[in-house]
């Protein structure tokens, strides 16, 4: 089933904490304001496919559909099963 906008943002700001990263160390290396960011991470905005791409480009773990669309997991598969819970 697809997540939810709120659901994506969640996903992405947890990814984010464990990377140990701040919102505006991601918005300046994909070229967006940290208040564009924050709504991506509050659900308030969809994820647009151009800032899903610079994303998965600074972490290629990273599954550009679920950031647009919901379906499946925020991480590929080999590196979901590599995390430790």
């Amino acid at each position: 089933m697809a997540k939810s906008q709120i659901e994506i943002g969640l996903a992405l700001r947890d990814y984010l904490l464990t990377k140990e990263r701040t919102q505006r160390d991601l918005a300046e290396k994909i070229g967006i304001s940290t208040a564009h960011l924050s709504n991506y991470l509050r659900g308030a905005e969809r994820i647009s496919r151009n800032v899903a791409e610079r994303i998965a480009e600074i972490w290629p773990e990273i599954r550009i559909a679920f950031l647009l669309s919901g379906d499946g997991d925020l991480l590929a598969p080999r590196v979901a099963a590599a995390r430790p819970d």
